[in-house]
């Protein structure tokens, strides 16, 4: 997973009212440091993590195995 990922997962919760880790986190279940990490890219998300994300900040999500 890129950083790059992750810049347009931010990009896409603030566009849809998400101001801040804490309440991104809180949307998704998660811890806030752990929010802050992932998004500053001290660490990666897993998948499914990702995913809860994602879905938390308003984005569309589809996984292809193909």
């Amino acid at each position: 997973m890129t950083n790059d990922l992750l810049k347009s997962l931010a990009r896409i919760a603030r566009q849809n009212g998400i101001r801040s880790h804490k309440e991104l986190a809180e949307r998704a279940g998660m811890d806030r440091a752990q929010v802050t990490r992932y998004l500053s890219g001290k660490i990666q998300p897993s998948l499914e993590n990702f995913v809860r994300l994602c879905r938390a900040a308003g984005a569309k999500v589809t996984v292809s195995t193909s």
